[in-house]
Formats: structure tokens, C-alpha cells, sequence
């Protein structure tokens, strides 16, 4: 009997695990540009209905990265408004193209 125990307790602990939140989130990436293409470094946000706030720095071509639990999200930027306003993440990567129309 302890031997099925110990089998019951590692296929658990192997479950959670394999279930872990890293295992279900999604990776957003892509660029930042201006309404007129050029690339645009700036913070942006990644807000959840509950929210829940996720901030990335782009690098100096206006390239990010995030990874984020699946859910809907709010996006803002630092230095404008930001298009499309709202994302859907998923469980599998996307590439998101955010335009920034900058407020001055």
C-alpha cells in the first residue's frame, strides 16, 4: 500500500508541475512603431480585467517581449495611445504590431 501512496504522490506532484502557470501562459512580441512605420521605443502596459499590471521596456528599435497568463488585456504606452487598445492572449506565442499615435 505505501508503494501506490508514493506512486499517487509523484503523479500528483508531476501533474502540478506540468499544470503550473508557466505552463499556460501565452508570449506576446513584436515592435512598436509610429503611425507613419518608424520603430518606437516606449513602456508599454498590459493590464487584465482584474488589473493586474504587466510593464516592458522596448529596445531602442521598438522591439518587446511579454509573457502573460491567457485573458484579456488593456494596453498602454508611455507615451501615447496605443493600437490596437485591447489584446487576447492565447497559450501559444503571437506577434503583435502596436502602433503608437504619440500625445505631445
Amino acid at each position: 500500500m505505501k508503494s501506490f501512496a508514493r506512486r499517487a504522490i509523484r503523479l500528483a506532484v508531476c501533474v502540478s508541475l506540468l499544470a503550473g502557470p508557466a505552463a499556460f501562459a501565452g508570449t506576446v512580441y513584436g515592435e512598436v512603431v509610429t503611425a507613419k512605420g518608424q520603430p518606437h521605443p516606449a513602456k508599454v502596459s498590459f493590464i487584465d480585467d482584474a488589473g493586474q499590471v504587466e510593464t516592458v521596456t522596448t529596445d531602442a528599435k521598438g522591439h518587446y517581449e511579454v509573457t502573460l497568463p491567457p485573458g484579456h488585456y488593456r494596453i498602454e504606452s508611455d507615451t501615447g495611445s496605443v493600437s490596437p487598445a485591447t489584446l487576447d492572449v492565447f497559450h501559444e506565442p503571437r506577434q503583435q504590431k502596436l502602433v503608437v499615435e504619440e500625445t505631445r
